[in-house]
């Protein structure tokens, strides 16, 4: 059994490194430099970790022979000689060491080369760390396997067979007219669930090439085995990829951008490179409600396959290290090309996802891109135009323009949901003089307006929800006009009441809601229910009136949790409400909640919490595939949480339903 799929056949290509040039060819004993001079170019041969530093100290041809590195201890390269050369050969092997705060191995020097003899071996003992936490806790690891720093002058490392490195392995910082060749990352021994794991993958956080504050470098002809990031450009100038072949990690990634000391990424390309069996292929990302900005980012001739969450991925709202679904506008991303990339995505997954902050994208190209397979629609609010193709064949639910239980439609079962719904031109009139008609904002009012016509609106719901004070302590109040909102909403905890109004003719009923707040996410592409809420409501004393709120993921097999609401705290009232879903539609999950004259669709456990005590009167419960209505998390007679369902119906959303496939409730755990 070949591990290693051969390399291909890369055509020879100059890439200037300030002088001299390095020719990237099919032969790596191809790769030439010219090296600083040296005033001694004595040899020594190393068989014990002890001779190291001596050696390092007096001579510039250095051998590390079979080299078995002690607890506490590293092999550390970072004050050689001037045109040094250093070559591992045998195995070099590392004692488990209780500690996160050591580097393994550590390189600088200018005009350097390291390499590995044939068939040599560094053994990182990854398995006497993993246990599917990676650097987020668990055993203490070192952060970095090998830490590159000030690597200058045309140096070189090339040759190298890496495996079982506990946690990332390359960080590659400071350097300037670097390359890096030939090198092989086999993390596969970490794919596999250990009984520290949890039942996931035993490594984590195993990123192959972390690279910040670097210029003028060359990474080529090299394969990533892992289970993140297999190239992650944080910072960075004049940075080339080429002929990588990436296999179970996260892609070829550039960010996460923002809030570093350096968060500036230009003049950059991935080229000529492979990704399969990945969560994503190509793939930026920058940091929420920090600044930076990424330039001249291109993406050409890659091919990827078997891609299970995006093909191409650009998400401006990373927080903490997850996504939250709401993106910032401080870091800009401009002149990015995707050319030739092409491939295939698997169930479950979305081949294009797009989410800018207002006005931070621009100058998005996307010549001969085509990625099919996933079956997730896509989604891509940059360009104008649309994402670069939408590969989606599947689609359940459509639901009409008001999502109400009488006109909704099923018109196919499939797995996933689409909402379509028209948006206004403009800001209706009122057409009713009705007690319950609620179609102007109260006074002091935060307006959301999806047609700009109202003066001094804003144009997305999380806009106005920022505009909100998280200091004043009388109540607030938010109008949104009709439109669909496609955006995830966070609320955030205030000091005040909340009240949030969508637009309506008739407030006593959810029929006549106007103003929809949409967004597909599942845990699938995430870290926990609550952040796959189309809402998330964390304030207390808050109460809704007439809106819709869908989450269109649909249904996987695997992590389909998908929220429309996720309500946390207490106080919190639902009046006239649409909250349309597939998998845990609403989480009720603390304190008091009511929810009334209202709407509740979804299959499978679509009410659901963990302490709230919640209170359902004069609502129309609808099931659109098998499943339970209610799952509780009570798990004790000390946990307060109960459910009541008062004076509601509980039915089929229409007669394509058969009748006996659903259950009221089973309990969470």
């Amino acid at each position: 059994m070949q591990l290693f799929r051969p390399l291909p056949a890369f055509q020879a290509r100059q890439v200037s490194l300030n002088n001299p040039t390095y020719e990237l060819t099919d032969k790596y004993s191809a790769i030439t430099s010219t090296p600083l001079s040296s005033s001694s170019s004595t040899p020594c041969t190393c068989t014990a970790y002890s001779q190291i530093a001596p050696a390092v100290a007096a001579c510039t041809q250095i051998t590390l022979q079979d080299i078995s590195v002690p607890t506490n201890s590293s092999i550390n390269l970072a004050s050689l000689k001037a045109g040094s050369t250093v070559t591992f050969a045998g195995t070099t092997t590392f004692a488990f060491t209780n500690s996160s705060t050591f580097n393994p191995i550590t390189l600088g020097g200018s005009g350097v080369t390291i390499l590995g003899a044939p068939g040599s071996v560094l053994d990182g003992n990854g398995q006497a760390y993993w246990d599917g936490q990676g650097s987020n806790g668990g055993v203490p690891k070192p952060d970095h396997f090998i830490v590159v720093n000030k690597m200058t002058a045309n140096s070189v490392i090339r040759d190298l067979y890496i495996q079982n490195y506990p946690v990332h392995c390359f960080s590659i910082s400071s350097c300037s007219n670097l390359l890096i060749t030939n090198i092989q990352l086999n993390n596969t021994a970490g794919n596999a669930p250990n009984a520290f794991s949890g039942g996931l993958a035993a490594a984590h956080n195993t990123d192959g090439f972390d690279i910040s504050t670097t210029n003028n470098m060359v990474l080529s002809d090299s394969t990533v085995y892992n289970q993140d990031d297999c190239v992650a450009i944080t910072s960075g100038n004049e940075i080339t990829v080429t002929n990588l072949y990436c296999s179970g990690g996260h892609g070829l990634s550039i960010g996460s951008v923002g809030g570093k000391s350096n968060n500036n990424v230009t003049n950059i390309l991935f080229t000529d490179s492979t990704v399969t069996d990945s969560q994503n292929g190509a793939r930026i990302k920058s940091n929420y409600n920090t600044t930076g900005f990424i330039s001249n980012v291109t993406y050409s001739n890659i091919a990827v396959s078997g891609i299970s969450v995006y093909g191409i991925d650009v998400q401006q709202d990373y927080l903490n290290g997850g996504p939250t679904g709401i993106p910032s506008n401080g870091v800009i991303i401009t002149d990015l090309t995707f050319q030739n990339v092409t491939g295939t995505a698997i169930a479950g997954a979305e081949d294009y996802y797009i989410l800018c902050g207002q006005g931070s994208c621009s100058d998005f190209t996307f010549t001969d891109v085509s990625i099919v397979g996933g079956t997730v629609a896509d989604s891509c609010n940059y360009p104008p135009s649309g994402c670069p193709g939408s590969s989606s064949t599947t689609s359940s639910v459509v639901y009409s323009s008001t999502l109400s239980s009488t006109t909704s439609t099923i018109l196919s079962t499939s797995t996933s949901s689409v909402l379509t719904q028209s948006s206004p031109t403009s800001t209706p009139s009122p057409t009713s003089t009705s007690a319950w008609a609620r179609t102007s904002p109260s006074a002091g009012a935060v307006v959301v307006d999806a047609t700009g016509a109202t003066a001094g609106s804003y144009s997305t719901v999380q806009e106005g929800v920022n505009a909100l004070s998280l200091t004043a302590t009388t109540p607030q109040n938010l109008f949104i006009y009709p439109g669909t909102y496609r955006e995830q909403v966070y609320i955030p905890a205030l000091k005040s009441n909340l009240t949030v109004q969508g637009y309506t003719i008739d407030g006593s009923s959810y029929t006549e809601n106007t103003a929809t707040i949409t967004y597909d996410l599942a845990l699938l592409n995430t870290t926990s229910d609550d952040l796959t809420a189309t809402i998330r409501q964390w304030n207390p004393n808050t109460k809704f009136y007439n809106l819709n709120i869908a989450n269109t993921f649909g249904h996987v097999s695997t992590n389909g949790q998908n929220l429309a609401l996720s309500a946390h705290t207490g106080n919190q009232g639902y009046y006239g409400m649409q909250l349309w879903g597939y998998q845990d539609t609403l989480l009720a999950n603390t304190g008091n909640q009511l929810y009334s004259k209202s709407l509740i669709v979804g299959a499978i456990d679509f009410i659901f919490g963990q302490t709230a005590t919640a209170w359902l009167d004069q609502v129309d419960i609808r099931t659109i595939a098998t499943g339970c209505v209610t799952a509780s998390g009570r798990a004790s007679a000390s946990n307060p949480s109960w459910y009541v369902i008062n004076n509601s119906t509980v039915a089929g959303i229409n007669s394509s339903i058969e009748a006996g496939i659903n259950y009221l409730g089973r309990p969470w755990e």
